[in-house]
C-alpha cells in the first residue's frame, strides 16, 4: 500500500522546511505549497514537488490539491499585524480548508498554537489539558494571538460541518536548530543584556520541533486522530533557569544575564499601562498580556499520548545539543 500524498503549507518556514523533508524521507509523496518569491531551492533538492500560490487567493489553491490524500497547514502570518493575520492566517485557513474539501482530500491537519487558551482565566500549578479554558479575550493577547484563535474557531466549527476528517494540534512554543531560542515568555532582550522574568514553578512550555513533525506523521491516516484536538507538548518539564543555563548562556556568552522580578515588572507595565491611557495611546505591555505570559501552568500532552501512542523522542539535553550545534 502506497503511502499518502501530502501538501504542505508554509513549505519554507521554520516547521514546513523542515517537515517536508521529514515526510520525504519517511515516504510520503510532498507537494510544497509556497509563494512565488520564496527560495525553493532546498525543498526541490529534497524531492518536493513546488506548486506556487497563496492561501489568500482560494484560485492558487484549487490546482495544488489535485491528487492530494492529506492537507498539513501550517502557514500562517508572523508580522504582528491585524490586518494581515486576519487576511492570511484567518481567512487563509478557510480558504485552504474549503478547497481540500472540494478536491476530496481525505484528511486535513491544522497546525494551531496553545495561544488559544485563556491562561488569565487559570490557576498557578493547573494543568491544561484539551478541555481548559479557552481565550475570553484573543484580542488582548496580540494581533499573532487573535489571528490564531479565529482561524482555529473556523477548524472546529468544520469537524461538525464537514465530511473530510479534521485533526487539530496545539503545539506549544516551537524550538530547533535554525529557529528563534529566545522568546518574550522568557524575558527581555536588550543590546548586550538579557533578563529573565522571575516566576516561580514556571515550566516552559517547549516542544521540540522534530518532536512535533513526529506527532504530526503519528496523526496522518491514524482514524483515532479524526476529528480530535492535542496539545503538542514535551513530555519532559524544563523551567526558565535550566533553560538559560543549557541553552541561552551557552548561546550568547558574551551576554550579562539578570533576573527581573515578577512583581516589580508587573508594577512597572501598570504604571505605563495608566500613563499611556492618559497619553491616549496604545501601551507596549498589558497587565493581560504579562499575566498571560508568565502564570506558571503546565499543559498537557497526555491525550495524544493515551490515543496516538506519542511520545517525544529527542529529549531535552539532545536538544539542546542540536540547536547549539546548528549555531556554530
Amino acid at each position: 500500500m502506497s503511502l499518502s500524498t501530502v501538501l504542505v503549507t508554509g513549505a519554507t518556514g521554520f516547521l514546513g522546511r523542515r517537515l517536508v523533508d521529514q515526510l520525504i524521507r519517511q515516504g510520503f509523496g510532498v507537494r510544497a505549497f509556497v509563494r512565488k518569491t520564496s527560495d525553493t531551492a532546498k525543498l526541490q533538492a529534497a524531492g518536493a514537488d513546488i506548486v506556487s500560490g497563496d492561501v489568500r487567493d482560494a484560485d492558487s489553491l484549487k490546482a495544488a490539491m489535485e491528487g492530494v490524500d492529506v492537507v498539513v497547514h501550517a502557514a500562517a502570518d508572523t508580522s504582528g499585524n491585524a490586518r494581515d493575520g486576519h487576511l492570511v492566517t484567518v481567512m487563509g485557513t478557510k480558504n485552504v480548508l474549503e478547497a481540500a474539501a472540494s478536491a476530496g482530500v481525505k484528511q486535513f491537519i491544522y497546525i494551531s498554537s496553545c495561544s488559544v487558551y485563556g491562561i488569565f482565566d487559570c490557576q498557578p500549578g493547573q494543568v491544561i489539558d484539551e478541555s481548559g479554558p479557552l481565550e475570553r479575550f484573543p484580542g488582548k493577547r496580540g494581533a499573532y494571538s487573535m489571528a490564531k484563535f479565529e482561524a482555529e474557531q473556523i477548524v472546529l466549527k468544520a469537524m461538525t460541518e464537514m465530511k473530510m476528517k479534521i485533526t487539530c494540534l496545539r503545539p506549544g512554543t516551537i524550538w530547533g536548530p535554525g529557529g528563534e531560542t529566545f522568546t518574550p515568555m522568557m524575558g527581555i532582550r536588550v543590546a548586550g543584556c538579557i533578563g529573565i522574568i522571575g516566576t516561580k514553578g514556571f515550566v516552559l512550555p517547549l516542544v521540540y520541533l522534530d518532536n512535533l513533525i513526529d506527532a504530526i506523521t503519528h496523526c496522518i491516516d491514524h482514524h483515532r486522530a479524526y476529528n480530535q484536538v492535542f496539545n503538542v507538548v514535551d513530555t519532559w518539564q524544563v523551567n526558565k533557569s535550566t533553560y538559560t543555563d543549557k541553552v541561552l548562556k551557552p548561546l550568547f556568552p558574551e551576554a550579562c544575564f539578570f533576573k527581573i522580578p515578577y512583581r516589580a515588572l508587573y508594577a512597572i507595565v501598570w504604571m505605563q499601562e495608566i500613563m499611556f491611557r492618559v497619553l491616549r495611546r496604545e501601551p507596549y505591555m498589558t497587565r493581560y498580556r504579562l499575566i498571560s505570559s508568565q502564570r506558571p501552568v503546565i499543559y498537557s500532552p497526555g491525550k495524544i499520548g493515551r490515543e496516538l501512542g506519542w511520545r517525544g523522542k529527542v529529549g531535552f539535553d539532545e536538544a539542546a545539543r542540536e540547536v547549539l550545534g546548528s549555531k556554530q
